[in-house]
């Protein structure tokens, strides 16, 4: 049997097959591509606390101060500049020197997050990322401001 294809040449049964087989692989294996390279990137996420905070404490350690925030506003927006990306199972905070800060938000829900930010990595309801150092250095200057009452 022969059938004519858009090009107006006759090709064979088989031809025609085999012509829109491959052309399905094709375009399957460009689909898989895509998506597979899409999956692949590291997507950087902030920190988004949400409405209805009812308190928020941070502990510096060292020196273990602990302190309650009153500007909760200036809180969400200092913590909403730490960007992180994908999680890391390999990292334990006392890998490296330096300041660590645990974060406890209570809100109004009752519900209670926590919140450890490290040099570059942060862990968040005992989930850890890799961070940005820029945001968490950001977030340690700004915790130590609240400590020496800047």
């Amino acid at each position: 049997m022969r059938r004519i294809d858009n090009k107006n040449k006759i090709v064979t049964r088989r031809e025609f097959i085999t012509y829109g087989w491959r052309r399905g692989l094709i375009t399957c294996g460009c689909l898989i591509s895509i998506i597979a390279s899409l999956s692949a990137r590291e997507k950087e996420t902030n920190i988004i606390t949400g409405k209805g905070i009812a308190g928020v404490t941070i502990q510096l350690l060292p020196p273990d101060d602990e302190i309650e925030i009153t500007d909760v506003k200036e809180f969400e927006n200092k913590l909403s500049d730490i960007k992180f990306g994908k999680k890391d199972t390999t990292y334990e905070f006392g890998d490296k020197a330096g300041q660590l800060i645990l974060t406890t938000i209570e809100f109004e829900s009752g519900k209670i997050e926590e919140i450890k930010i490290g040099d570059d990595h942060v862990m968040i309801d005992g989930v850890m990322y890799k961070a940005e150092y820029s945001g968490c250095e950001a977030f340690n200057e700004y915790a130590n401001s609240l400590r020496n009452g800047k």
